[in-house]
């Protein structure tokens, strides 16, 4: 009977202690679920307020660039129009003119933004101030619930004093509402190496045969590496990728040819649509496709004219005679600041007894040699520039077309034209580079074609050290080709190119190295590796291990000598993307 009393006093004992567990636990839970809300919905508002504040910077940098384009219109500001533009818009948001407040439309929180400070300058490589940009600090104040949430980004604002263009080692572009002709596309025939960034307005296509002579030779496929400045080679594209899987038709002739680069759809046999770069390169040789604005303002290349146009009938021209026609040596430094116009050109007789006419109203046809030196020269027909150093201070101004070199043709150098090039002009026609060894630092608006052929250009060493450029802005089609033929060593071209039309380039027979860039709205370039010898090339395996025969290096040195050369006021016509240099978030509660 005792044995009972004690497992019934047992059993009561039993279920009291579990009674006690459950409502413990229970309790337990009910505070943690209670505490678990509440810490979710600290979290939320953590989250919606960092939110808020990151919103407020993105507001107000749209607002600040969206002023700035619509004061800029369709035809642009003046330098320092501009620059007094930036000053005075930053200046209309700082923290202690505005209190830019804004509640959010869904209801989770609100955040107050503006300029927090001075704007900062900011500085070129030569230790220049950038008066186009100003590095500006945003403070932006995320409020959801009870937390807020600070954050401080310093941003770049304004434009930049060198063209977009310029910051691709290869770009093409489309500046039509209907694109053809290929418009926008980059064509790399065979494996040439390029070296920096591209930008792609419409379709990559990528091919393991260059062509020459209007035959498909075989090679590899392209490389694309990083600049000597970077780590990686990036890729902003506009529209599609395609790798060509059959020869496509050239029937050796130049309509089949040219029929193919013009080429608009590729959706069709003999290409193949692509998702991943590294289908369309070299092994391991791909870019990595990055998101970018991929617009391209204008330069305006024609819009330089009336910096270098003026005749002898302009305010405080001096008529000069040079002196004989094939031996001239020309200074100018007694009157540096008088320009200068040519009044005599040769109408008859012999290089060694020229006769001379003169004429009111033409100045005429003539060659410079030896060492020329202008403050601003200007003449309305050809001119030819052979050996010699020949400086522009102030700027030459061409009417016609413009030859540089002996137009020989040969890849023998002793056979060329040694040449000196320094300033800036503007070309009213052609420009022909052909017999010349070329050392330039100098800055070209063409309104026609170029041609570069049978000639190297290197950059001519300056007097601070550093070394110059070739930098040339065409309306019209650029054409390199036939350089180093059948040589080991490529002629080195040193400069950037920009076409408003078509460029196109050889590295099959040829061997070219470009230091610099290429800006166009269709390239094709055409390249093999190894060996070339009268037709005859390395085969396709050997290639693999061989050097290209065209090679594309970027060069940011091209943007510090555009913005020494660009003397000619400048037209601001883009506000370019803000570019985020540092991001802090502060915790703070209320």
């Amino acid at each position: 009977m005792n044995h009972l009393k004690n497992e019934k006093g047992y059993a009561l004992f039993i279920t009291l202690f579990v009674i006690i567990l459950f409502t413990v636990l229970g309790m337990t839970l009910l505070i943690l679920t209670s505490n678990g809300t509440k810490m979710n919905m600290n979290r939320q508002e953590v989250v919606q307020a960092t939110s808020q504040s990151e919103k407020g910077i993105e507001r107000i940098v749209a607002d600040i660039n969206a002023e700035l384009t619509l004061a800029l219109g369709e035809n642009g500001l003046q330098r320092d129009v501009f620059k007094n533009l930036l000053n005075s818009t930053l200046s209309n948001y700082k923290c202690n003119y505005i209190n830019n407040t804004i509640e959010s439309p869904e209801g989770n929180g609100s955040y107050n933004v503006c300029i927090d400070g001075d704007t900062k300058p900011i500085y070129f490589k030569n230790g220049e101030i950038n008066e186009l940009r100003k590095l500006v600090t945003f403070k932006s104040i995320g409020k959801s619930g009870n937390i807020t949430r600070d954050l401080i980004s310093s941003i770049e604002i304004g434009a930049e004093a060198f063209p977009e263009t310029m910051k691709y080692a290869i770009g093409t572009n489309i500046m039509s509402k209907n694109p053809q002709n290929g418009e926008g596309n980059l064509l790399l025939h065979g494996s040439s190496d390029i070296h920096g960034d591209l930008k792609v307005d419409g379709n990559l296509i990528t091919y393991d045969y260059g062509t020459g002579a209007y035959k498909w030779i075989p090679s590899q496929l392209p490389k694309s590496l990083p600049s000597p400045q970077s780590t990686s080679s990036k890729l902003v594209l506009g529209n599609n990728m395609y790798l060509v899987t059959s020869n496509p038709s050239v029937n050796g002739n130049q309509n089949s040819y040219d029929n193919h680069i013009r080429r608009n759809n590729f959706n069709t046999a003999g290409f193949s649509i692509k998702k991943n770069p590294n289908d369309l390169f070299f092994e391991g040789k791909g870019p990595r496709i990055v998101k970018r604005d991929p617009s391209i303002s204008p330069i305006g290349i024609k819009s330089q004219y009336e910096n270098f146009f003026f005749d002898y009938n302009s305010n405080g021209v001096t008529r000069v005679e040079l002196a004989q026609n094939y031996f001239n040596n020309y200074t100018n430094k007694s009157s540096p600041t008088i320009p200068i116009t040519i009044q005599k050109y040769q109408c008859g007789g012999s290089w060694w007894n020229p006769k001379y006419c003169y004429n009111e109203t033409h100045y005429g046809t003539f060659s410079l040699f030896n060492k020329n030196y202008f403050n601003k020269l200007a003449s309305n027909q050809d001119i030819i520039l052979r050996y010699g150093d020949h400086t522009f201070e102030e700027g030459l101004y061409v009417g016609k077309n413009l030859t540089i070199g002996n137009e020989k043709q040969t890849d023998d150098s002793r056979q060329r034209d040694d040449i000196k090039l320094d300033g800036t002009i503007y070309v009213n026609g052609n420009v022909k580079i052909q017999g010349a060894n070329l050392e330039s630092n100098a800055l070209m608006y063409v309104d026609g074609d170029v041609e570069i052929r049978f000639s190297s250009i290197n950059g001519k060493k300056l007097n601070d050290k550093d070394t110059g450029t070739l930098i040339i802005f065409a309306t019209g089609d650029i054409y390199i080709a036939n350089n180093s033929v059948d040589q080991e060593k490529p002629s080195i071209i040193k400069g950037f190119f920009y076409s408003e039309k078509n460029f196109e380039m050889y590295g099959v027979g040829s061997n070219i190295r470009i230091e610099g860039g290429i800006s166009a709205r269709r390239i094709v370039l055409n390249a093999v590796r190894g060996k070339s010898s009268n037709g005859n090339y390395d085969n396709k395996e050997v290639q693999k291990s061989k050097p290209s025969r065209l090679q594309v290096i970027y060069d940011a040195e091209i943007i510090e000598n555009f913005l020494k050369l660009n003397k000619p006021e400048p037209i601001i016509r883009k506000v370019d993307p803000p570019l985020v240099k540092d991001k802090q978030i502060n915790n703070n509660h209320n």
